[in-house]
């Protein structure tokens, strides 16, 4: 779907006008957006799109409002006014690469973990051994909370993950963090019941640098995938590759620390770098606006990415030692081999 959009007071013009259009909730700068048409003047929406925050959208006049407070100086106002459009575009228009319909999304999943699924009917998942699973409602609307803590299996695909270089991503812009715990819990089993153990084997991470062993699920290839991981990883200049080790950990039997629902970690599915090389955003957060980091080498992203890895410095609520295996985000080819 093509899409022009249109800022009516462009930051300049506001800065200069200083004029807001009020109503019983506060002042605000009102920003037009008009879809298929290019006769407005100001900034276009391809402009704006650089500048990524969250977004207020009215469907009845597709107007933008962002309440700037009598501390905020009009200038910043706008700014943010401006930073919350690109983001709104992004969630409303769909991002890049994302699958149109539940069915290729779910078409998604399955490829990506053959072992375990044998396909779906857009309403339930079917695991080859007899299980049904709810995919959850395609139309229903959660709050991002929502979505972090209870999450839908159709929920946890509803963000496509970023292909290429990081950059600072949208507001709440999180691919991966949405994810269905009845789903990993049947796929990996449960820690607190020692179900996840039973699947451990062990690696020697960069045996030619650090050479120490770690322990990882076997599930889904996950294991002989790290492994590979680590030969290429190992392979580096020196100087990109001590980004990778001493490692902080694979398997940890616990909630993400911001929403409680179970990390990844408690599958033994994911692997936390060198911290001295990390960022984390709740190590950052002193205000509701988060500032991007990353000082994790793009060589070492990219390798875990070809191996069905996504990564954590490509969410706003960034983490980026952090890797875990979910190749349906990446849909790739070597998945379940």
């Amino acid at each position: 779907m093509s899409y022009s959009g249109v800022i009516a007071h462009s930051e300049q013009s506001a800065a200069s006008s200083g004029t807001p259009i009020t109503d019983a909730d506060g002042a605000y700068f009102v920003v037009a957006v008009n879809f298929g048409a290019e006769k407005y003047a100001g900034l276009n929406g391809a402009q704006a799109v650089s500048k990524m925050a969250q977004l207020s959208l009215d469907p009845e006049n597709r107007f933008i409002r962002y309440d700037y407070r009598a501390n905020r100086s009009v200038r910043e106002a706008m700014t943010h006014a401006l930073r919350f459009f690109a983001a709104g575009l992004a969630l409303c228009m769909g991002t890049a690469g994302q699958a149109d319909t539940v069915s290729e999304r779910l078409d998604r999943l399955v490829r990506a973990y053959p072992r375990a699924l044998a396909g779906h009917d857009e309403r339930y998942l079917y695991w080859r051994d007899g299980t049904r699973m709810s995919v959850g409602e395609p139309e229903e609307r959660k709050s991002f909370d929502d979505l972090l803590r209870r999450a839908s299996i159709l929920d946890q695909l509803s963000l496509s993950y970023p292909q290429g270089d990081a950059k600072p991503p949208a507001v709440n812009a999180d691919p991966g963090r949405f994810r269905n715990e009845a789903f990993f819990k049947k796929m990996y089993g449960d820690c607190s019941r020692g179900e996840v153990s039973a699947n451990l084997v062990s690696i020697v991470w960069l045996p030619s640098t650090w050479g120490k062993t770690i322990r990882v699920t076997r599930m889904n290839g996950v294991a002989d995938r790290l492994k590979q991981v680590s030969e290429e990883i190992d392979a580096l200049d020196p100087a990109i590759k001590r980004a990778a080790y001493p490692i902080a950990g694979v398997l940890s039997c616990r909630p993400v620390a911001d929403t409680g629902a179970m990390s990844m970690h408690g599958y033994a599915a994911a692997i936390d770098l060198n911290q001295s090389y990390s960022d984390y955003w709740l190590w950052k957060a002193k205000s509701k606006t988060i500032l991007y980091q990353n000082r994790m080498p793009r060589q070492i992203v990219e390798i875990f990415e070809r191996y069905g890895f996504i990564w954590g410095g490509k969410w706003y609520h960034y983490d980026t030692m952090h890797f875990e295996y979910r190749p349906e985000l990446l849909d790739h080819k070597r998945s379940g081999e």
